[in-house]
């Protein structure tokens, strides 16, 4: 994929760059080229210089089939998921057109690509694995194309818009046991939590009432609902440069500490504010779900968001873990 981590950018237009590829049997003939001449020149024989045009016209024309090939094949991108982790493998829709003769095909932009061997015009499943956070708006593919005797081939760059951005997560990195930030305020976040049960009276809303002890006790009955406080914190990432030779390392792995940070926060029920830097300014917003994390950890910036110091505020350093 392309971006940078938190880079999303814009939509990456289709362009190609090309480069040749040899074949060993191609390096062979080669050699055998310059052998035939060395005999030519010193013997002046027409069978050698003939047998140097025959080979020199095989891999000409083998030459000419590959850039013919590579020249119309198409590759695209026809759907793609719009969330995925980092070591993860995800699953793209892919389609080669253009040409009829078989093509080889891998991701560069994926981690460990694999070459797959396509016949063109065809459409599948492409698994790649996200090998960096961020948010990616299309992909690098190689396409790698032969003549009819696989003696030279032409290697293919493209570069694919994606149907959609798709938001890499960090890796869940696991940090040290969480405790319960000293002076975090309690929010009232409107989770209804049943209290009892009461008689129904007409200025009562239908939805209100409580079958179950409807049919317990034969008579109406509505609940009874209160709003409990929960805790609430707010989870600061810092992903600046640290300086040190591993500094992105340090960076990925502290947004995959804060991703695990907040989703334990989250699954012990409390309410949490997640800020970080996006667009070049900080963003400080209630996260509720993996998802949301995974996605505006995607989109964090090597920035320090700027936040006014409060009580129960958690700070995730890429110095730190």
């Amino acid at each position: 994929m392309t971006d940078g981590p938190g880079e999303p950018g814009r939509r990456v237009p289709l362009s190609t760059r090309r480069r040749l590829s040899l074949t060993p049997q191609a390096l062979t003939l080669g050699l055998a080229v310059f052998l035939i001449h060395s005999v030519w020149n010193s013997t002046g024989s027409r069978v050698a210089i003939s047998a140097e045009a025959a080979v020199v016209a095989l891999l000409v024309a083998d030459l000419l089939w590959s850039l013919l090939v590579s020249h119309r094949v198409r590759v695209s991108v026809l759907d793609n998921p719009d969330d995925a982790t980092v070591g993860e493998p995800t699953h793209c829709e892919v389609a080669v057109s253009g040409t009829r003769s078989a093509v080889e095909l891998r991701m560069v932009s994926a981690a460990a690509p694999r070459w797959l061997r396509v016949d063109s015009p065809q459409k599948g499943t492409l698994t790649a694995v996200a090998g960096a956070r961020g948010v990616a708006t299309a992909a690098v593919f190689e396409a790698r194309a032969g003549g009819p005797l696989g003696l030279v081939g032409i290697l293919t760059q493209i570069v694919v818009p994606l149907p959609r951005p798709l938001h890499v997560a960090p890796r869940l990195e696991r940090g040290p046991e969480l405790r319960q930030p000293e002076g975090a305020p309690e929010i009232d976040d409107h989770d209804e939590v049943l209290r009892g049960t009461r008689p129904w009276t007409p200025i009562d809303p239908l939805r209100s009432v409580h079958w179950p002890s409807v049919a317990r006790t034969g008579s109406l009955t509505v609940r009874e609902l209160e709003h409990p406080p929960r805790r609430a914190v707010t989870v600061a990432v810092d992903l600046a440069p640290t300086g040190h030779a591993d500094d992105d390392q340090l960076a990925e792995r502290a947004a995959g500490w804060a991703r695990w940070v907040v989703e334990e926060y989250l699954r012990r029920g409390v309410a949490v504010m997640l800020a970080t830097v996006a667009g070049g300014a900080t963003e400080i917003a209630a996260v509720r779900s993996s998802r949301e994390v995974g996605r505006r950890l995607a989109a964090a910036q090597r920035a320090t968001p700027s936040i006014p110091a409060a009580a129960g505020t958690v700070w995730v350093r890429a110095q730190d873990p």
